[in-house]
Formats: C-alpha cells, structure tokens, sequence
C-alpha cells in the first residue's frame, strides 16, 4: 500500500519566486508500507462434536450470545465451515488452541 507523506522539511525554491507561487515547496516522497492482512480461524464441521457442544464453546471463548453461536453452527454444519473470527495472527492462533482443547476442529488461514 503506499502512501503520501509530507516531508517535514520544507525547502526554498527560487526558481518558483518569480512566478508568485512562494519560495517553500513541500517535498513528497512515496513509503511502501506491509499491512498484515487479517487472519481467519475457521471452524470445520465434523461428525464428532455434537451441535450443542459447538454452540457452548462458541459462547465461552469468543463471548457470542446464543443466536450468534447458533447461527455460526449451523453455517459450518450446512456448508462444510465457517469463518468465527478475523484479526490479528497471534490472537486467531491463541483462539484456534482454544478451539482444539475442547475437540473442536479449527484453523487458522490467511484472507
């Protein structure tokens, strides 16, 4: 992504006197920056872990209400998965880790 920064310097220009325009020009130089894309823990359907028990744990560790957590659920159980949560890449592990512990199959991807 780049950005426009203005320099904090500002430098005469004479050559710009005679046109009336003033003697400081502000110099602008392009910055390349890295923006970490957001990362994405993704709850997987499985056959194992009953609806109920998805919906629980939806509710103690990302503090969904219950509608919330259901709807998630039933998005996962209809299309195979769904993504619960996006963000920081140590916070999306941390909630995958969590997800693993009470059986759950989870992971964590890059959008």
């Amino acid at each position: 992504m780049e950005h426009l920064l203005a320099a904090s310097a500002v430098s005469p220009a004479p050559s710009l006197s005679d046109t009336g325009l003033g003697t400081n020009v502000a110099v602008l130089e392009r910055v390349d920056t890295a923006v970490e894309l957001p990362y994405e823990v993704i709850l997987w359907d499985d056959p194992v872990s009953t609806m109920a028990l998805v919906v629980i744990v939806l509710k103690r560790v990302f503090h969904f209400s219950t509608e919330k957590a259901t709807e998630l659920m039933m998005i996962a159980h209809e299309t195979g998965r769904v993504v619960v949560w996006a963000g920081d890449r140590a916070e999306a592990e941390s909630y995958c880790v969590q997800l693993h512990t009470f059986g759950l199959s989870a992971t964590v991807s890059s959008s």
